[in-house]
């Protein structure tokens, strides 16, 4: 028998029980591709795709099993890789964006939670630069240190900064006119 003999001989006298088990361990697989969980759907379908590729081989009533088998098989990874296309696309797409399956929040607040200091206290505060800000750097906000952020402008060591906004522990900082103040190299090594 050729190839294509076999593959038509495998669907053409499946048998009931295994065309069953192959369905329902196909559509277990691909509820684990589209709701995943603990596991539950996805190893019940493989089960189900193993036991319909044994009955299949032992209720051969002619041809091949071994090449039967393979063709089941290979049938179940196309339709699997079909439905994980179908799934990718969708996402892509934002289609689960709006449901359960991706999740739009989490418990936790995106801006600060409760181990996360509160900095939006020194919003339009003036300070000092301990250190170059390339755009990281250090700067004295009253009588502390902090860590700052410019957004993206580079600012000497020394030069006045006021903080502008706070995103969660960022503190961004830009240049004050107010004037600038002698630093030290000593400061800006102390505060790394």
């Amino acid at each position: 028998m050729t190839f294509w003999q076999e593959f038509a001989y495998t669907f053409s006298d499946i048998g009931w029980l295994p065309a069953i088990l192959l369905v329902l361990g196909l559509i277990f697989v691909i509820v684990e591709l589209f709701v995943p969980g603990y596991g539950f759907f996805g190893i019940s379908g493989g089960i189900l795709v193993i036991a319909a590729l044994i009955i299949r081989s032992y209720n051969n009533g002619g041809g091949n099993p071994v090449i039967q088998a393979f063709v089941l098989l290979g049938v179940a990874v196309l339709v699997v890789g079909i439905a994980a296309i179908i799934l990718l696309i969708l996402v892509k797409k934002g289609v689960f964006s709006r449901t359960g399956f991706v999740l739009g929040r989490t418990s936790v607040d995106k801006v600060r939670s409760e181990g996360t200091p509160d900095f939006t206290v020194l919003v339009g505060e003036v300070g000092v630069a301990k250190c170059d800000l390339r755009p990281v750097g250090t700067a004295e906000i009253g009588d502390k240190l902090y860590d700052v952020v410019t957004r993206g402008e580079y600012i000497v060591s020394g030069s006045s900064v006021k903080v502008v906004d706070v995103e969660g522990v960022r503190i961004i900082v830009a240049t004050d006119t107010r004037g600038t103040r002698e630093v030290t190299a000593t400061d800006c090594e102390a505060s790394e």
